[in-house]
């Protein structure tokens, strides 16, 4: 598995605040109990119902996921809608787990992910255009030092599609480590 164009894996350099992380697009096909290239026992889970839920397509629709069946998880998911209009594309938290709202110390349901801190956008914003550009589950790693804020968590951003084509909702999972 490669990593993807935009993903930097260094050591930590203290001084300079530059992160450690590696981000990967998961590949098509299956994978073996143990074999699938996700290190985080939850997030694994997440994809393995979202591959469950897609069949034979690119991507399940929002309809297929259904909460009850995700109710260890719903703490640490989201769901992103992709607004487009003339050509731009702005990203709205449409749902938030309960730990993520925690972790944010604020409501994040309904509001644009460009509307948010430079530092949150500085992550978010990057992943989510890297989903639209791959058409494929992403996920992430990040250790990353900014000012005296250390940001560590394991990421999974999987696609959903109304028409099977294009992505319309991004369905994630975040956990700290």
């Amino acid at each position: 598995m490669a990593l993807t164009d935009g993903a930097a894996t260094s050591p930590i350099d203290p001084p300079t605040g530059d992160p450690v992380s590696s981000s990967m697009v998961i590949p098509a096909g299956d994978f073996p109990v143990g074999l699938l290239p996700i290190e985080h026992p939850q997030l694994a889970q997440l994809y393995r119902y979202w591959d469950r839920k897609r069949g034979d397509r690119a991507m399940p629709t929002r309809r297929d996921v259904l909460p009850e069946e995700l109710a260890g998880l719903l703490g640490n998911l989201f769901m992103v809608d992709v607004v487009r209009d003339d050509g731009y594309t702005r990203f709205r938290y449409r749902l938030v787990g309960s730990a993520l709202t925690a972790i944010m110390d604020q409501e994040l349901t309904g509001k644009f992910i460009d509307q948010m801190p430079f530092l949150y956008r500085k992550f978010a914003l990057p992943a989510y255009r890297e989903l639209l550009r791959v058409g494929r589950p992403t996920y992430k790693q990040t250790n990353a030092f900014e000012g005296w804020l250390v940001i560590r968590y394991k990421r999974l951003l999987l696609p959903l599609s109304t028409d099977g084509n294009q992505i319309d909702i991004v369905l994630g999972g975040i956990y700290q480590f």
